[in-house]
């Protein structure tokens, strides 16, 4: 018994156990992705709004964390182009690195 309280507790104190998801995130496409370099830490919630739709998988890709969940919903049209909201915990304040196969 006192082997998983043990467990339990060193679990509990190691600084991967917390995950600092008490913050949102809230960015705007066309703004850039400064504010989130600057201003966002890993682990907090993205909420991305008006993602034209052919960067929302893309935005996905580079910003949000794999392993939890993913939302995006419909936002509006404009300018007769759909706009999407995203909203995931986020990987990092740096987008990842695309790894781009040269055609041959």
């Amino acid at each position: 018994m006192k082997k998983l309280l043990l467990i339990t507790f060193l679990f509990l104190i190691t600084p991967d156990a917390k995950a600092d998801m008490d913050y949102v995130c809230n960015v705007h496409f066309d703004d850039g992705f400064d504010f989130i370099e600057k201003n966002c830490e890993r682990n907090n919630i993205l909420l991305l709004d008006f993602i034209p739709r052919g960067y929302l998988t893309e935005s996905i890709a580079i910003w949000c964390r794999q392993d939890r969940e993913i939302n995006y919903l419909f936002s509006i049209e404009w300018l007769e182009e759909k706009l999407y909201s995203l909203s995931c915990v986020l990987y990092d304040n740096k987008p990842r690195k695309a790894l781009i196969n040269p055609i041959d």
